[in-house]
């Protein structure tokens, strides 16, 4: 099994989905900017649309996987913006709430959860 879902799966969902609409009421939250960065915005879709559109990718993808790669595409997002923005308390905090959801999803492997984020962090 493939923990982190590929990127290349997001393909048309990305140029398919109107992300203010996808993040309703949250979208005033999440500026256009960031969204459509060159650097890291299509990490922050992606992270989106397994959030907020889960039902999408269940019936192929485990619910851990989806875990999973929400945790790694999220954290490749926080690790970018900080390289070009600097050290933000909030997205780190985030980053902790989402790992926080874990214990909700169930079975998850915290070494691969310490994998991913070793992978992200050395890049």
């Amino acid at each position: 099994m493939r923990e982190v879902i590929d990127r290349n799966q997001f393909n048309n969902l990305l140029k398919e989905t109107d992300f203010q609409s996808l993040l309703g009421d949250k979208s005033i939250l999440i500026s256009n900017d960031d969204l459509n960065d060159p650097v890291y915005g299509e990490d922050l879709k992606i992270y989106y649309l397994l959030s907020f559109k889960p039902a999408i990718f269940s019936a192929k993808f485990s619910d851990q996987q989806i875990f999973y790669s929400r945790y790694y595409y999220f954290l490749s997002f926080v690790e970018k913006c900080k390289n070009i923005h600097g050290e933000d308390a909030g997205l780190d905090q985030q980053v902790f709430k989402l790992l926080e959801e874990g214990e909700r999803v169930g079975n998850i492997d915290w070494s691969i959860v310490e994998r991913l984020n070793h992978q992200v962090k050395s890049v």
